[in-house]
């Protein structure tokens, strides 16, 4: 199941040059390049998630490849963004979002930048300023929460590249989700208002055109949402973790609701209006409980999803989508997935196996190789007791990008109790760090 999904992560993005560079270019001419390799088949909305963020691991000049094949065809097409999905070439516009922007931002941040870093930012600002209009459209709740995490990718990006200007508007930007929460509509399931918790109330629904909400359907309704739910959606603050917590009620009930979300699950292998692992808008939920300070509960859900996977013909719970279905598990398999793409920082769990070597390209690491190792690793023992980062005591239940890239071993010691004291983020989820420039 493993080498299967991983050769699925590496089919794309695919070679679309010859062997002696030539390309075909958006203008419609050959053009030749030594400096990159040309690649193509970009399924922004999807792989933005866990695909891109593991190539940035295991296969950053890859990364760098496409960055450079964005920039190319931005400039021979003559729009200056960059296309949500591209294809040969060619716009396609489906989905939502700029996740072009996002992949870019991932990448600069974990010193992925052989390729005109002030040209690509002026092509992201560019993106972002072309794809916010969208906000007003058709799924106006899924474009406008896709928009905002990537306009805050485009903040974090500016202002690493000294844009303060650009970075304090697109951070404002992204801060508009707020505006789309509201407190005062009940916590009602279906349409109907049937199901529900009268204890609790206030959640995300979208606004018209004139900024009045629409009319509350339920968590579970899917009108103004693209291929999910309004409850699937709303979690998709992973930049602001601390906002959403306050939203919520703060980390107890955040906590609760989160979970609620799960145990409501049908089947995590089906299709369902709550955690439906076969479509992309819900995979980085598993990871805000490490955000949040209950490491344990990511622990026990990344360990339940991938019993969605099996090694049959019909293995994969849902569409391939370019590779993020088979990503997301082998992420998952080893133990370490971003809750927050963009932000260089890798949540950890419990993984499948034993032992696990990423081997590092020279190129973007100074290590050779990052090992990751358990100890009574077991169905029943999905639980960190404890970790050593390098011989040395670890108790917090992430990485940096840096610290995988400098090589080194990551051990960790599994039961089959939850370790409630180990990983525990005492500052909930201060990694969203959008403001420091």
């Amino acid at each position: 199941m493993f080498y299967t999904a991983l050769y699925h992560t590496r089919i794309d993005p695919r070679i679309f040059a010859d062997v002696n560079g030539d390309y075909p270019g958006g203008d419609g001419k050959v053009h030749q390049t030594q400096a990159f390799t040309k690649r193509t088949m970009f399924s922004g909305w999807d792989v933005y998630r866990s695909t891109f963020p593991l190539l940035t691991v295991i296969a950053p000049e890859t990364v760098n490849d496409l960055i450079n094949s964005f920039i190319e065809l931005a400039d021979q097409n003559g729009t200056g963004y960059f296309d949500r999905w591209e294809i040969f070439n060619a716009y396609s516009g489906c989905m939502s979002g700029s996740p072009a922007v996002i992949v870019l931002n991932d990448a600069w941040q974990k010193g992925i930048r052989n390729y005109d870093t002030a040209k690509a930012a002026r092509q992201a600002a560019a993106t972002i300023d072309h794809d916010t209009p969208q906000l007003k459209k058709i799924y106006i709740f899924s474009h406008a929460m896709e928009n905002m995490n990537a306009a805050w990718s485009a903040s974090r990006l500016m202002g690493g590249m000294g844009q303060k200007d650009l970075a304090e508007k697109y951070l404002r930007q992204a801060q508009g989700y707020r505006n789309l929460f509201d407190p005062s509509v009940p916590w009602t399931y279906d349409e109907a208002g049937q199901i529900r918790n009268p204890e609790w109330k206030g959640w995300f629904r979208a606004r018209d055109e004139n900024g009045q909400f629409y009319e509350w359907n339920g968590l579970l309704t899917s009108k103004t949402c693209q291929e999910c739910s309004i409850y699937e959606q709303g979690w998709l603050v992973p930049f602001d973790i601390p906002g959403l917590i306050n939203l919520l009620g703060g980390k107890e009930l955040f906590l609760a609701k989160l979970e609620d979300f799960f145990e409501r699950t049908p089947d995590v292998s089906k299709s369902n209006p709550y955690y439906n692992q076969p479509n992309e808008p819900v995979h980085l939920v598993p990871f805000l409980f490490n955000r949040a300070g209950a490491p344990w509960l990511t622990q026990k859900w990344v360990r339940k999803i991938t019993d969605a996977y099996t090694s049959g013909p019909d293995g994969l719970c849902g569409d391939e989508d370019v590779g993020q279905m088979s990503s997301w598990f082998v992420l998952a398999a080893m133990g370490l997935h971003p809750a927050c793409p963009g932000d260089p920082r890798y949540e950890i769990f419990s993984p499948l196996f034993e032992r696990t070597t990423i081997r590092l390209d020279p190129k973007y690491a100074k290590g050779r190789s990052f090992t990751i190792t358990t100890q009574n690793n077991s169905a029943e023992n999905v639980y960190i007791q404890s970790a050593t980062l390098n011989g040395r005591p670890l108790n917090r239940c992430w990485l940096m990008h840096d610290e995988i890239a400098a090589g080194g071993t990551l051990d960790l010691v599994l039961g089959p109790q939850p370790n409630q004291a180990w990983g525990v983020d005492r500052d909930a989820a201060s990694p969203a760090r959008a403001a420091n420039f």
